[in-house]
């Protein structure tokens, strides 16, 4: 191997990037979600304003980045063109990364165990749900269905569609 890409940081990186086909996004102790585009190493990074710090790396996919914070915000961009689709404001916070689900969908869980499905591009809450106690494992997404942890080890199952649907716990 060679290294193939190098890039200074603006910031201070608070947790890992989110790499896209075309981009790298990065949380920094700033406050703020660094852009960087994969191609063009003279460009200058482009900064999403996070609104808080996030405790977990974004997530991303060919035209969708997600980040929660610690000041309630489930955040959700594009990279090209670069813009802040959807700030949703719960109020609460989040200590880890959301999980992008089926073909529009965001999931994140507050830390106090409150499940936000979000559709991607509308930024409608499409339901949210209580699991009733704490919760600091991040969701995780396996086609139309959503998983995450509660504190004491219980695994729970969603699905996300138009409502709410719980599927099974352990």
């Amino acid at each position: 191997g060679e290294l193939v890409w190098k890039r200074r940081s603006a910031g201070v990186p608070l947790t890992g990037p989110a790499v896209t086909d075309t981009h790298l996004f990065l949380p920094t102790v700033q406050g703020n979600m660094e852009c960087h585009l994969l191609e063009s190493a003279d460009e200058t990074p482009w900064n999403y304003h996070a609104a808080g710090l996030s405790f977990g790396p974004p997530v991303g996919d060919h035209d969708t980045v997600a980040w929660t914070t610690d000041r309630g915000k489930l955040v959700i961009a594009q990279a090209d063109p670069r813009i802040v689709r959807y700030r949703i404001d719960t109020g609460l916070m989040f200590d880890c990364s959301p999980a992008l689900a089926g073909k529009d969908k965001v999931v994140a869980v507050t830390m106090d165990g409150f499940v936000y499905c979000v559709d991607r591009y509308n930024g409608v809450i499409a339901w949210k749900i209580s699991l009733g106690e704490r919760c600091h494992v991040a969701p995780f997404a396996i086609g139309d269905s959503v998983r995450t942890m509660n504190r004491i080890g219980s695994l729970i199952r969603f699905a996300t569609g138009v409502k709410s649907k719980y599927l099974s716990a352990n």
